[in-house]
């Protein structure tokens, strides 16, 4: 930074590309404090705002990134993410909002007569279970916001409409999902989908939202298994078949499978299976040390190594000889 703003003392896009590497990370609060940093060096930029938009939604500030994207668009109306978050924004602010302790959780007026007596519930329940199991409690609020359309879903989560096969979301203090309206009767459970999302928010908060994605996800999934056996069983049959095949990816390369489609299921479920051999080898705690390790920075060699003292290699090694039992 400081040999950018030597060459050029008005270029912010030092702070703003450095928060835009530190979001996509999602470490959300760091990448708010960086955009800012670039608009007090450039008030006119554009793209910061957008920027900042952007984060701030990640981290629950609704207001604040309406204030931001509202200027990014009154200098730039053909930014199509900015256009979009705006009239999402539009949407959400008709949901009715329930509030339950340090639980926010927000509803489409069509179905919060209905579903505020699951949501809220099921939400209450999961984050005290998963509170209790991890001996752990997050910091709030958290914000749980349900879409009955699946493109207002996807625009509040990523900024664009598609984003398939996608049915929830978790930042760290905000999660997003699909409602069952958002797709067709018999395709997914929300409940499945706010719990795995739910364990997100104590994975990302015990490791300050550094822990690497398969892990992250693979805790969600063991957690929803935990919570009820028949969450998550349809994918144990095609998981054997590419285990026989010889087709699953080796631990350190398991980040890699989440940009194959065709491996993404496989990747979910083997990650669920290495946190369950994990918390059976060594034990909770020792679970709740690997997080706080990626939370002090450590790289997963090095975490691994100070909750486990093992390698991964060696959990590679023990974690086959389960798979083939």
């Amino acid at each position: 930074v400081a040999g950018v703003l030597k060459l050029n003392p008005a270029y912010g896009d030092v702070y703003r590309v450095a928060g835009d590497h530190t979001g996509r990370n999602y470490r959300f609060d760091e990448a708010v404090d960086l955009t800012r940093r670039a608009l007090e060096v450039d008030s006119t930029s554009t793209r910061a705002y957008a920027d900042l938009g952007s984060h701030l939604l990640r981290t629950g500030d609704e207001a604040g990134a309406r204030r931001a994207l509202e200027t990014a668009f009154k200098a730039d109306p053909y930014n199509v993410v900015t256009f979009n978050q705006l009239a999402m924004l539009d949407t959400v602010d008709k949901f009715e909002t329930i509030r339950d302790g340090d639980l926010v959780i927000r509803l489409h007026p069509d179905e919060a007569g209905v579903m505020r007596e699951h949501v809220v519930q099921l939400a209450r329940q999961s984050l005290d279970t998963l509170s209790r199991l991890h001996q752990f409690k997050p910091t709030g609020p958290i914000l749980v916001e349900m879409f009955p359309k699946h493109d207002d879903f996807a625009v509040r989560t990523i900024g664009l409409p598609g984003f398939i096969g996608a049915l929830g979301a978790c930042f760290g203090r905000v999660v997003t999902l699909d409602s069952p309206r958002a797709r067709p009767p018999g395709q997914f459970s929300w409940e499945a989908t706010l719990w795995h999302e739910m364990a997100h928010v104590i994975s990302l908060h015990m490791s300050t939202n550094r822990i690497p994605r398969w892990l992250s996800e693979g805790m969600s999934q063991f957690e929803e298994r935990r919570a009820r056996p028949e969450w998550g069983r349809e994918v144990e049959v095609p998981f054997a078949q590419a285990l026989d095949a010889g087709k699953l990816l080796k631990l350190r390369d398991n980040q890699e499978g989440f940009h194959d489609p065709a491996m993404i299921s496989h990747v979910y479920h083997q990650a669920s299976l290495v946190v369950e051999h994990l918390i059976a080898t060594y034990g909770e705690q020792a679970w709740w040390s690997l997080l706080r390790a990626y939370g002090k920075g450590l790289e997963t060699d090095a975490a691994f190594k100070e909750a486990f003292n093992v390698t991964l290699d060696d959990v590679q090694a023990s974690f086959d000889a389960k798979l083939e039992k």
